[in-house]
């Protein structure tokens, strides 16, 4: 579903690129990157803050409906100089062949480049100015993290200790950084324990709990927490979080709570856990950086069993409005009630 884009000119910027990554790394085989593959995964880290690999997909990086339509924002005017207000920015629209669904459905990094080629995209229309280089791999000691954020999200009998070993395996530190124990440095990098709750993968989940993965560790694209994937997509692993004493007023960049991420979603058992809970019934009435509410997300994603939900625990059908410089503060774009949507 098709979600409001906020544009953001740093995004689109050139200068931007210049502190971003090369990928010069040969691929298997000994044959090079193409400049379209290595320009489109520079958009891809750059956007989600994770090294990428040519077999990597979008969503396995940990991109989502928001994120994917930066991206492909961004990539519309690198490979054919489109402008954000050539692209109708206030509806989240993007023109073919750089649409979200794509994106998102691309099994790998190589697939997606090869969906771009059939439409004629080649080249970067645009110069992109680069800065130090770096392999596309992940290289050193990381290594091991493409297994890793694979073996999260296994479920099933077996899961959990196949995972276990490979942590044993690794250095402590980087075993940390992996379950999201410690920082990858100084920037946030997307963990096992992301992984595990997109996948719903509840065994690995209890076990990276237990060797101290922080449930509030963010990733690099939208800042999301473990605890906003599990709120959209496993609340069974929302509840391991919520019961570890997770706290539920987390919100990521956009402003947005784990009531909007099960809104957004459509997930009502994930909202049936949270709006019980000691502070649940406020984060109602948060709003996002666009002043949406859980109420505007449910609705302008036709989820009507989460909207009956919000309803159901005292939401307001007509959020309260935020003023007029508060708006300008926030976006540009015109404050919406849900009626509107």
């Amino acid at each position: 579903m098709l979600t409001c884009f906020e544009p953001c000119a740093s995004w689109l910027r050139p200068d931007v690129w210049s502190s971003a990554k090369r990928f010069d790394a040969p691929l298997a085989g000994g044959s090079p990157y193409s400049l379209l593959e290595q320009s489109v995964a520079r958009e891809w880290s750059r956007v989600l803050g994770s090294p990428v690999e040519p077999h990597d997909s979008f969503v396995a990086l940990g991109g989502e409906s928001l994120l994917a339509l930066r991206t492909c924002q961004a990539l519309a005017y690198l490979l054919q100089g489109e402008k954000p207000k050539e692209l109708a920015p206030q509806f989240g629209l993007v023109n073919t062949p750089f649409t979200v669904v794509e994106l998102l459905e691309s099994s790998s990094l190589h697939e997606y480049c090869c969906h771009l080629q059939r439409h004629g995209c080649g080249a970067p229309t645009r110069e992109v100015a680069t800065g130090d280089e770096v392999s596309c791999g992940i290289g050193g000691s990381e290594n091991s993290w493409p297994a890793v954020r694979e073996a999260s999200q296994q479920r099933g009998a077996g899961a959990a200790a196949h995972l276990g070993s490979l942590l044993d395996a690794l250095p402590r530190d980087d075993a940390l950084r992996f379950c999201g124990a410690v920082r990858w440095g100084t920037t946030p990098r997307f963990t096992a324990m992301h992984a595990a709750a997109r996948a719903g993968a509840t065994e690995c989940m209890q076990l990276l709990i237990e060797r101290r993965g922080k449930p509030t560790a963010t990733e690099g694209g939208a800042a999301m927490t473990s605890m906003h994937f599990a709120a959209m997509s496993s609340a069974p692993c929302l509840a391991m979080l919520l019961e570890a004493k997770a706290p539920v007023t987390v919100r990521d960049a956009r402003g947005q709570s784990l009531i909007h991420a099960a809104a957004r979603a459509g997930n009502t058992e994930s909202l049936d856990l949270l709006l019980p809970r000691h502070g649940g019934a406020r984060l109602l009435e948060w709003s996002d950086r666009w002043a949406r509410t859980a109420v505007h997300w449910a609705t302008l994603n036709g989820h009507e069993g989460a909207l009956a939900a919000l309803l159901h625990h005292g939401a307001r059908a007509e959020p309260l409005k935020i003023t007029e410089h508060q708006m300008a503060k926030r976006t540009h774009l015109v404050q919406e009630t849900p009626m509107d949507l």
